[in-house]
């Protein structure tokens, strides 16, 4: 299994997103470059999910891979 987006590539935020520790709210639109990206091991069966560290403005957030798309994104409207 491979992550959706890589380090260096531009993403937009598809979902409203609340960070509780200091109440700050990134807007679905909004964009960002991923800068990290984590493998987390959900259980014993090999079930992974991707994290990303993502750059918005001038803040460092975390994102789970359903609340990111890739920009500009490759579907045909």
């Amino acid at each position: 299994m491979t992550p959706k987006f890589s380090i260096a590539q531009t993403v937009v935020i598809i979902k409203n997103v609340i960070f509780h520790l200091d109440g700050h709210i990134t807007r679905s639109g909004e964009i960002g470059i991923v800068v990290e990206v984590d493998v987390v091991k959900v259980d014993n069966s090999g079930t992974v999910i991707f994290d990303y560290i993502v750059i918005v403005g001038k803040r460092t957030l975390f994102f789970y891979e359903d609340e990111l798309s890739a920009y500009p994104s490759k579907e045909k409207t």
